[in-house]
């Protein structure tokens, strides 16, 4: 098992300075798993420092911070050296290790660093100080550019079945899905449907829009019907709704009610 071995390397300090982790699932599903994988790795790292600590009492704290980990993320679209978050990063180069005698970087959506600031990093990915583990996590599966790549150890997780489908076999957030599409940000379909999900908005509202011609019950279907298809793991019900929602848009050329058609297939999507 691919955690054990690096637990392993880290015991007898052995484990290599950068490391690239992707696995084979969609974007957001990718970055929910990627996070929850480095995090069990870097609980059972704790442990081997806190042998008679309960595990869920070390991931507790561990999301509260360590003085030996350090995460990198942003919520832009890009790292870029002016945007500030690879300060800290620089920074906790330079920090002596306490607890566990090691450092840990670990740098969210790394398909988002810029090629300046790549160029920034080579130094330090070609001579890292010998008591840090650099983690890139890159739930794109993008092409990481040639001179960062070349002095990694890429790990491509495997994912095996029971967890495909458990896990991750709910709709994933159809405001995760629109940040990733930047035209839709301002798209006023994706705003009443965001803010139908969270709660904020609700169905009556979003019926009247169509009634009054602010929005456009067929281009809602359309996003829904893009969003379902592109992030559903479980495909039978990723299935059933698709052919729900293409029931929907066959409905509406014969007038009836909006609301007929769109509470009861909202009220589904939004309530799984």
């Amino acid at each position: 098992m691919l955690k054990q071995a690096l637990l392993s390397k880290f015991k007898t300090q052995e484990l290599s300075h950068f490391y690239i982790v992707s696995c084979p699932l969609q974007e957001q599903a990718a970055r929910e798993f990627l996070d929850k994988w480095l995090e069990d790795f870097l609980v059972e790292v704790l442990k081997t420092k806190r042998a008679n600590q309960e595990s869920d009492k070390i991931r507790e704290g561990l999301k509260l911070g360590h003085a030996d980990i350090q995460f990198i993320q942003t919520e832009n679209k890009t790292y870029t050296l002016t945007g500030g978050e690879f300060d800290d990063f620089f920074k906790f180069l330079e920090h002596t290790p306490h607890e566990l005698g090691h450092k840990f970087i670990i740098v969210r959506d790394s398909h988002k660093i810029t090629e300046t600031l790549s160029n920034k990093l080579l130094k330090t990915l070609e001579e890292p100080p010998i008591d840090i583990t650099i983690f890139f996590l890159d739930p794109q599966k993008k092409k990481i550019l040639p001179t960062i790549s070349s002095r990694a150890i890429s790990l491509n997780l495997t994912i095996k079945k029971s967890i495909e489908h458990s896990s991750f076999d709910r709709p994933l957030s159809f405001e995760s899905w629109v940040n990733t599409v930047p035209e839709l940000e301002i798209d006023p379909h994706a705003q009443a449907l965001m803010a139908l999900e969270s709660g904020n908005g609700q169905l009556h509202t979003l019926v009247e829009g169509i009634r009054s011609k602010n929005l456009d019950e067929e281009s809602i279907i359309k996003l829904l019907l893009q969003w379902v298809s592109q992030t559903r793991q479980d495909g039978k019900l990723s299935q059933q709704l698709i052919e729900g929602l293409k029931e929907a848009n066959y409905q509406r050329p014969f007038n009836g009610p909006a609301q007929n058609r769109m509470i009861p297939l909202l009220s589904k999507i939004f309530t799984l």
